[in-house]
This record gives C-alpha cells, sequence and structure tokens, in this order.
C-alpha cells in the first residue's frame, strides 16, 4: 500500500510540480533512480517478491500518468517522417525487383507489364517522400501481388 501511494504521489510530483520540468524533459535517467530508489528503500530487507510487488504497485501511478499525457499529445511528426521514408524504401525494393524481373523478360507484354508496375510503384514513393517532407503519413493498404512467371499460368 505504502508502493501504491509512492507511485502516486511521486507521479503527480513529476506531472504538476514546476521544479521537476528540467528532470522530466532531459533528465528522465534521474526519475527512474530515484523512483527506484525509494522503491528498494521501501522493500528494505524484504524478499525478492516483496521487491517485485513494491516496484510493480509504485509503477502503477507513472504508467497512468503516462497514458493520460499521451492520449492528449498527437503522435510526434518525428516518428510520421520515419514511417514515410520507411515506405518509400520499402517500395523502392519493390520497384527494383519489378524492374529486374523487366530485365529478364524476353516476352514483350510482360515486359511493358512489369515496366508499368514499376511505373506506379515509382509513383508510389514520390508520394511517401512528399509526405515526409510534410510531416504526415497515410500507409497504404498492403497488397500482395503474384509473380508471373508466364502466359500458361
Amino acid at each position: 500500500m505504502v508502493a501504491l501511494l509512492w507511485g502516486i504521489g511521486y507521479s503527480l510530483l513529476l506531472q504538476f510540480e514546476k521544479h521537476f520540468d528540467f528532470w522530466r524533459e532531459y533528465r528522465t535517467w534521474i526519475t527512474v533512480v530515484l523512483g527506484i530508489g525509494v522503491d528498494l528503500l521501501i522493500a528494505l530487507n524484504g524478499s525478492y517478491w516483496t521487491v517485485v510487488f513494491v516496484i510493480a504497485s509504485s509503477s502503477l501511478g507513472i504508467i497512468a500518468r503516462s497514458l493520460i499525457n499521451e492520449s492528449k499529445h498527437p503522435i510526434p511528426t518525428g516518428y510520421r517522417v520515419l514511417w514515410s521514408l520507411e515506405s518509400a524504401a520499402k517500395r523502392a525494393s519493390a520497384l527494383i525487383a519489378e524492374l529486374g524481373i523487366a530485365l529478364e523478360t524476353t516476352d514483350l507484354p510482360t515486359v511493358h507489364s512489369q515496366v508499368a508496375r514499376a511505373v506506379g510503384i515509382a509513383y508510389q514513393i514520390r508520394d511517401y517522400i512528399g509526405q515526409a517532407r510534410n510531416c504526415k503519413h497515410e500507409p497504404a493498404p498492403t497488397v500482395e501481388r503474384k509473380r508471373r512467371n508466364g502466359p500458361d499460368d
């Protein structure tokens, strides 16, 4: 019970006390060390399971604080940029594969089909890079395509 009250009090202190802004934003490791240090003092001379229970109980306040804060703020734009660039990289690999198939094929209609797919993928890559530039990301639904080996398939 003491650990739960400690965790809730500590999370409220970190959330609302302005003196802890610097620690919370730039020195998170200090707040973790302080929190675990107090947890170990509470569980002093306790068994292994007592220590586990104290740390688990005291963390509930911090977890609740984090979830509440995350629900109030949108996803940081840096992640959206990374997601768009990752999508562009995946589509670039698909573009290279389609062009490789086109180069290996001697059947002209198949070559046209592969090049048309490659051009479509190139447009998707352009869109993903544009989304990254504008800090937006709208993932496209993934569609698995079968590779055609020839006209008999």
